[in-house]
């Protein structure tokens, strides 16, 4: 078998001038076992690939999923032209004298303009955010990432650090969008009265959220307590650990869930990057932005980058003005 699919040779015929024909090579690819596996995954060899880099492409489909997500749009899209994601910062969280986290509640935001660090995490307006962070302007300190692992390391809650081999010029608008937060609904109490909350699919101990638990059996978990429960009905979380204590036993089919940080979390980079124009986090980059009476922020004319966008939305498609 070849490892490389471009061995035949056929010409191609151009005339020039009247009387003078010229032969010109052309490199056509040989099918085989190889473009038979990347069919049944939709995949299609690239011009002049080889074996190994199209068996690297078809694992990265199981690695790396598609879907019509943001992030399956951008698996796709990256291993569809060979610029497949990859990691390109790690960030974690900094430790007090006592080991355990300074923030209670923390998370990571990546968003389409900028980063944001939560030290107080919920699901309600009621938190607390460290830091904002902007990674898009020319100009800013955070254009690149070298810039913005700089900005993270400035925090009190938070450090970060660039994956070896990952260039510290890369551009940080290079980032995939995404977040430390995730979500476990099918934890079992079992019947020890103590339960160790499975590993996180990464490896670690949950960092769970705390005010995040809910628990099928609600007569015995009912009223949490700081330390070991005492009484029927009490219950302990070691939020940091991920151990839940009940000072009854569990029938053993009792279930609970919770949210979580992934920490420490490794941010990727693609060279690849959709941008919708109804991000809110987008479009205050390509519009000027305006102050109502109300106090409202709305957009207003489009600045430079913003007009061009949408002069080059206009040249390409085919948009008409009238009744």
């Amino acid at each position: 078998m070849s490892e490389y699919s471009i061995a035949g040779i056929s010409f191609a015929f151009t005339v020039t001038s009247v009387g003078k024909v010229e032969l010109v090579p052309e490199r056509q690819n040989i099918v085989n076992r190889f473009d038979e596996h990347g069919d049944l995954l939709t995949l299609d060899r690239l011009p002049e690939e080889g074996n190994a880099s199209f068996r690297q492409r078809m694992l990265d489909v199981t690695v790396n999923r598609g879907s019509p997500t943001y992030e399956g749009f951008i698996n796709n899209l990256a291993r569809e032209l060979g610029l497949s994601k990859f990691k390109a910062i790690t960030i974690d969280l900094v430790l007090g004298s006592d080991g355990e986290p300074l923030a209670t509640n923390p998370r990571v935001d990546i968003l389409a303009s900028e980063v944001i660090l939560y030290k107080e995490w919920n699901s309600s307006e009621d938190y607390e955010i460290d830091k904002t962070i902007n990674i898009y302007d020319l100009g800013t300190d955070c254009y690149y990432l070298s810039d913005l692992i700089n900005e993270i390391n400035t925090s009190e809650y938070f450090t970060a650090s660039l994956v070896s081999g990952v260039r510290p010029n890369l551009l940080s608008t290079c980032l995939v969008r995404g977040n430390t937060h995730r979500r476990e609904d099918q934890e079992v109490a079992w019947a020890d009265q103590q339960t160790r909350l499975k590993d996180t699919e990464w490896g670690t101990r949950p960092r769970t959220h705390e005010g995040s638990f809910w628990f099928s059996e609600k007569n015995v978990f009912v009223t949490e307590v700081a330390g070991e429960p005492e009484n029927p009905g009490e219950y302990s979380i070691d939020y940091y650990n991920g151990y839940l204590v009940s000072y009854d036993i569990p029938s053993g089919t009792g279930r609970f869930g919770y949210t979580y940080g992934e920490f420490p979390y490794t941010a990727y980079a693609s060279l690849v990057q959709l941008y919708s124009l109804q991000d809110e986090n987008f479009t205050k980059k390509l519009f000027a932005q305006e102050v109502l009476e109300s106090g409202e922020e709305v957009n207003a004319l489009p600045n430079a980058e913003g007009s061009e966008i949408i002069h080059q939305l206009y040249k390409d498609t085919k948009v008409f003005w009238g009744a």
